[in-house]
């Protein structure tokens, strides 16, 4: 099983370990391993996610496994990029099936690597969606010549032209996240197809008539790139700041989560937060903020 980032852990601490520390049968318990870099700090990962790391003995850094650890297990957890590793210590055909999870966000060439330990007898399942956040590339050029499409897209392209796309993709349309409202925009704008997503979620989301379940807001500005290669627009900045603002006089603060892409994006918007003594949550795609 591969990610495209650390979020490979969440199976084992949502998935996997739950399982097994619910199983107390040692045949019912699942093999499972999670491949580390061996410069990755151990501070960073979870009690329960080292429990399947393969370690030194002091407990003090990771190390990686050899083929006989994974032959040895059921399930391996890895980035995309780790993979790589996996594909030297000479293992292809030795998984039944590879999954990726979240291939829509990766670039391709990260894509392709763990599909070096496939036959075409392995059974490959890429999940995601190309319609969300497609691959992160900086470099005009490179996107000028479609690198920036995620394998993902290519094949829904590919097989959309043969026709085939009924043969080989599977839709997950019940989404327990979104409220109705979002989900019908969605559907209309970037699916092409009216009500196509269905919401599942228990509970409705707040609303009244100075706060929808869906706004938007127009700004005028530019994106601009920040010394760390991340952007970021000064103009979606302050109007962000300024909406919530206006939300916090009747929404609980603890209740507003500003969401934001690119962590310079995050740290503007905590700066100019900050400095209207606004107490907001700010988050991005890899972290939290709390700013007081």
């Amino acid at each position: 099983m591969c990610c495209c980032c650390s979020a490979a852990d969440l199976y084992i601490t949502k998935h996997f370990h739950p399982h097994n520390e619910n199983n107390n049968e040692t045949s019912a318990k699942l093999s499972v391993l999670r491949v580390y870099y061996e410069q990755r700090r151990t501070n960073t990962v979870s009690s329960d996610v080292k429990l399947y790391c393969k370690m030194s003995s002091d407990k003090t850094r990771f190390v990686l496994l050899c083929s006989e650890d994974v032959l040895r297990s059921q399930i391996i957890v890895t980035t995309l990029s780790m993979s790589a590793h996996l594909v030297q210590l000479g293992l292809q055909g030795k998984f039944s099936h590879i999954f990726l999870d979240e291939a829509g966000q990766a670039v391709e060439c990260e894509a392709i690597t763990p599909l070096a330990l496939a036959l075409p007898s392995t059974c490959v399942v890429l999940s995601g969606d190309h319609k969300q956040i497609s691959p992160t590339v900086y470099c005009q050029k490179a996107r000028q010549n479609r690198f920036s499409i995620s394998l993902l897209e290519r094949l829904f392209l590919y097989y959309k032209k043969l026709n085939l796309l009924s043969h080989n993709t599977v839709l997950l349309y019940k989404n327990y996240r979104s409220c109705k409202e979002i989900l019908d925009f969605l559907s209309t704008t970037f699916y092409h197809e009216k009500q196509c997503l269905v919401a599942s979620r228990s509970s409705k989301p707040v609303a009244s008539e100075n706060c929808k379940a869906l706004s938007f807001y127009c700004t005028e500005g530019s994106d601009e790139v920040s010394e760390s290669c991340s952007y970021f627009n000064m103009a979606e900045v302050e109007e962000i700041v300024q909406v919530v603002e206006q939300f916090v006089t009747s929404v609980p603060q603890q209740d507003i989560c500003v969401v934001s892409y690119y962590s310079s994006q995050v740290c503007f918007m905590s700066i100019l937060a900050i400095s209207l003594l606004i107490q907001i949550k700010l988050r991005d795609d890899k972290c939290f903020l709390w700013e007081m």
